[in-house]
């Protein structure tokens, strides 16, 4: 989130097809990755739009390269779901050191986490309520469980992480729309104090 509109802005003749992927995976020793696929692809277009002739071509090149992808139309609410998962499971893996199946040890910090970001997601798009991304969420830990977020990884590797265009851009749309998300700017407050780059 973000990303688009400073595309948009710098480059507004641009038109961006974008990718959602619930594809994870980590080093777990050299020449040696674990994969988790818990989806199909989904592509859309993001800003500007596209011919039936180009999705056909992009198409043909997805299925050629044997890549199971779904077209959609409005990618929008696809974009803002996986946006909310990642505001809550990638900052509380990194908070609690863990990977995703032991998130389901941290319950109470999940579910509180996940009612905060509901409150701002579905302002944007109201199908999404706090009981059906809680279980997204627990569908996407019980799929990838053994696996670590990216932003576990990248921490660990003393990267910089994506938390800016997650959890800080979370708190950006919070503050547009007056609503406060005290657990997730603790989240934020305490990661920077232990030196994660954001």
């Amino acid at each position: 989130m973000g990303i688009s509109e400073t595309i948009e802005n710098k480059f507004p003749q641009l038109r961006i097809i974008t990718g959602i992927s619930y594809v994870s995976a980590y080093r777990e020793k050299q020449f040696k990755v674990r994969t988790y696929f818990a989806n199909d692809y989904h592509f859309g277009p993001s800003i500007g739009q596209f011919s039936r002739k180009e999705i056909d071509y992009l198409s043909n090149i997805l299925t050629a390269a044997h890549i199971p992808f779904i077209w959609i139309d409005d990618i929008f609410p696809h974009i803002l779901n996986k946006f909310a998962i990642n505001c809550c499971i990638n900052i509380l893996s990194v908070y609690h050191d863990c990977n995703f199946n032991d998130l389901l040890n941290h319950t109470d910090d999940l579910k509180k986490l996940t009612k905060e970001v509901a409150s701002i997601i579905k302002i944007y798009n109201p199908k999404i309520s706090y009981d059906s991304l809680f279980d997204d969420i627990l569908k996407l830990i019980n799929l990838v469980g053994e696996n670590y977020s990216s932003t576990y990884q990248d921490v660990k590797k003393g990267k910089m992480t994506e938390l800016s265009y997650l959890n800080g851009y979370l708190t950006k749309l919070a503050y547009e729309n007056n609503i406060r998300l005290p657990f997730n700017d603790y989240l934020l407050n305490e990661l920077t104090r232990r030196g994660v780059k954001m």
